[in-house]
């Protein structure tokens, strides 16, 4: 047998190893960078529905007690955001005759993503009892 009186690895075993690293954790970087991607993506969406959520309490305070169609608009500088509030009566609809005082207030919230305009809706039901006054 012979040895080497040398110690370590050569060059080329060296140069094998970093390939064989770099192939193994090229795919877990790759997906590492997806995930990051999408995380930060769910949550400015997750912020403009938080946004959309406290949009709706506003408007309610503006729209007041009694008025049957209110809308408003308003815009969010941090993320970029259009919301737009419609709060209307549910009148007219088969499903929900006898239901006098129910209304839908809808938040339309609208972003562009890169190239790609955007759009959440976030609807949700009231319900204000329609008081009849005493006839004296």
């Amino acid at each position: 047998m012979i040895r080497s009186k040398r110690r370590g690895f050569s060059f080329v075993e060296v140069m094998i190893a970093i390939g064989i690293i770099g192939i193994g954790l090229t795919p877990a970087l790759l997906l590492q960078n997806m995930v990051l991607t999408r995380v930060s993506r769910m949550g400015s969406r997750l912020h403009r529905i938080f946004f959309a959520k406290q949009f709706i309490f506003t408007a309610r305070e503006k729209r007041g007690e009694g008025v049957a169609e209110f809308y408003l608009e308003e815009q969010e500088p941090y993320p970029k955001t259009k919301l737009l509030y419609r709060s209307e009566p549910v009148d007219g609809e088969p499903m929900f005759d006898g239901l006098k005082g129910l209304y839908s207030e809808r938040v339309v919230i609208s972003w562009q993503d890169g190239a790609e305009r955007r759009k959440d809706d976030l609807v949700t039901f009231g319900f204000e009892p329609i008081r009849e006054r005493k006839k004296k």
